[in-house]
């Protein structure tokens, strides 16, 4: 099944909206609870977007596969996505 773009953008705020960016006055949200972008410019930058929900969402459920399975997922997700 495709997800839609509405089930996206809740997975989508739903990890985000955890993350934040570390500034020297402090930490700023990535995706602020209003939804509106936090850190300068990400609006406009869809494939940094993607990779950060995918990074958040995979730290999320890593343990709940535990093992093998969550080195998988981590392993092919640097391979999409090899910046760090």
């Amino acid at each position: 099944n495709v997800m839609d773009k509405k089930t996206f953008q809740e997975l989508q705020a739903a990890c985000l909206g955890v993350c934040y960016e570390v500034l020297p006055a402090g930490e700023q949200k990535v995706l602020e609870d209003n939804g509106t972008w936090g850190v300068l410019d990400l609006e406009n930058n869809a494939p940094f977007a993607f990779m950060l929900t995918v990074k958040a969402l995979v730290f999320n459920v890593a343990d709940f596969f535990g093992g093998a399975t969550a080195e998988m997922m981590a392993t092919s997700f640097r391979d999409l996505f090899p910046l760090q």
